[in-house]
């Protein structure tokens, strides 16, 4: 029973750092409108949300046709990974 929840860490743990990879062209957008050095403009906010989704597909199709029995371990993490970093976002914008 233990080793099979075992064998899922790695593609979890790739999850979680797809997640977080997939977050980061909307952090690119942010930052520099936060900073104040760009004005916001929905074009480059569209093309960061277009990249985020990109890399999320093909990574999901990639574990799909790779690991398929075990995308949800895959899915679950990818998700906590983007949510964490959106939360961590979100505290240091409010902080600033």
């Amino acid at each position: 029973m233990i080793q099979q929840e075992l064998e899922h860490w790695p593609l979890a743990v790739v999850g979680l750092v797809v997640g977080i990879v997939s977050f980061l062209p909307l952090v690119a957008v942010l930052l520099p409108v936060l900073k104040r050095r760009r004005q916001a403009s929905i074009g480059r906010g569209f093309a960061a949300l277009v990249a985020s989704f990109l890399i999320l597909l093909l990574s999901f199709i990639v574990v799909y046709l790779l690991f398929g029995d075990q995308l949800v371990y895959f899915a679950l993490t990818c998700i906590m990974g983007f949510v964490l970093v959106w939360i961590a976002v979100a505290l240091a914008v409010a902080l600033m």
